[in-house]
């Protein structure tokens, strides 16, 4: 496939993935913190604050693994850019001259809002699970196999599996949030790599998509 159109295939599906897990990482934010402002569609209003901090957290795993899939794809086309936030997937597609301020700019409003913000709000979520669960921590009692096939055991009004969920969840954000803060470490690695590799090429100011349009000029 033309590196190209690989490019921008990447560039829309790590936007449009990208937004979902913001919708879910906002919406699930303001419900447990009763903000009242919601983006529109699912707001967790069949859940209490303390049940979306258990819930939004397994909705938003999925979704934060095809964002590291999609941006790692993305690192193995070779790209890099003299900035380090231009490396990633360029949001929406949008093509912007890495040599301008407002590039960078725009990149970092959506590292922003893709990355770094969905970390803040798995950090979040299990600190307000954990204060949920209450002392001492209910929630790592056992009560036997049997809450495996059964609903009775409930928190704060939806089933939930003691000791197995706590330690889920648990795992879940504290693996999200340095899965995150690895994919900036792994695009400084390639970044650093191609400019050496590459120096003249990765400096030059080209799109930040990549492709440039000034062509060497041929003998004539």
């Amino acid at each position: 496939m033309d590196p190209r159109l690989m490019a921008t295939i990447l560039n829309k599906w790590w936007s449009g993935i990208g937004l979902l897990l913001l919708y879910i990482a906002f919406n699930a934010y303001s419900r447990i913190q009763q903000w009242g402002i919601f983006l529109p569609g699912w707001k967790f209003e069949t859940f209490t604050p303390q049940a979306t901090a258990l819930i939004a957290p397994f909705l938003m795993l999925p979704l934060s693994a095809i964002l590291f899939y999609l941006t790692k794809a993305y690192f193995a086309q070779g790209r890099s850019s003299p900035k380090l936030v231009c490396a990633f997937p360029k949001a929406f597609n949008v093509d912007l001259d890495p040599a301008l301020p407002i590039a960078w700019r725009y990149q970092n409003l959506f590292l922003f809002l893709f990355f770094v913000f969905p970390m803040l709000a798995y950090g979040h979520f299990l600190r307000e699970f954990w204060e949920a669960c209450g002392e001492p921590q209910s929630c790592m009692k056992w009560h036997g196999f049997g809450v495996l096939v059964t609903s009775d055991f409930q928190f704060h009004g939806v089933t939930f599996f003691p000791v197995f969920q706590p330690l889920a969840i648990t795992a879940v954000c504290a693996g999200m949030i340095a899965l995150h803060g690895f994919t900036f470490y792994l695009a400084h690695l390639v970044n650093k790599r191609a400019i050496q590799e590459a120096p003249n090429e990765a400096h030059s100011d080209r799109p930040m998509n990549g492709d440039s349009n000034n062509k060497p000029p041929t003998a004539s």
